[in-house]
């Protein structure tokens, strides 16, 4: 989606907003050692996660997240974030140039959230096969489960777009 976004509107600022369940802090997982576990959760869904990340659009007084997989429009980030966190359960919000999509994890597999700042190493390469399995899972949420045959078409419909 911010490929899109980026490729048709180029003055907007793009970033991509990543909300963490407060169990996935590195500085946290002693206290969710022994204390109820927290995720972040599609109450109408039944879907769960340990962070989850949408494409954002930057405005001088708003930010507005587009993410298909919970919401039928763009919403402001606070809205977004407020559906997924559920009321016993705390989240947190990390905004991110568009461009950058890796975070540094521990052992365990935990944000480590003491870290100030986040970039993709020299060996990092994104790769046109990182970019085709993008669009295969955008059309996947776009359009939920879908017959294999339509998968093609739709991740071809995407490429186009990013294309253009």
């Amino acid at each position: 989606v911010s490929l899109i976004l980026e490729k048709k509107f180029h003055d907007l600022k793009l970033g991509k907003v990543w909300l963490f369940a407060d169990s996935k802090r590195a500085s946290r997982k002693f206290y969710y050692g022994v204390n109820s576990f927290s995720n972040l959760a599609i109450k109408t869904k039944g879907v769960i996660w340990g962070f989850h990340v949408a494409p954002c659009i930057l405005f001088n007084n708003d930010t507005l997240v587009i993410d298909p997989s919970t919401q039928n429009t763009a919403v402001p980030l606070y809205k977004w974030a407020i559906d997924l966190v559920p009321l016993d359960s705390k989240g947190f919000i990390v905004l991110k140039d568009v461009k950058y999509y890796s975070f540094p994890m521990d052992d365990d597999d935990k944000f480590i959230d003491y870290t100030p700042r986040w970039e993709l190493d020299e060996d990092d390469q994104i790769t046109d096969e990182y970019y085709n399995q993008l669009a295969e899972k955008i059309t996947l949420v776009y359009f939920g489960f879908i017959e294999p045959y339509q998968l093609k078409y739709y991740s071809d419909k995407i490429k186009e777009l990013c294309e253009e």
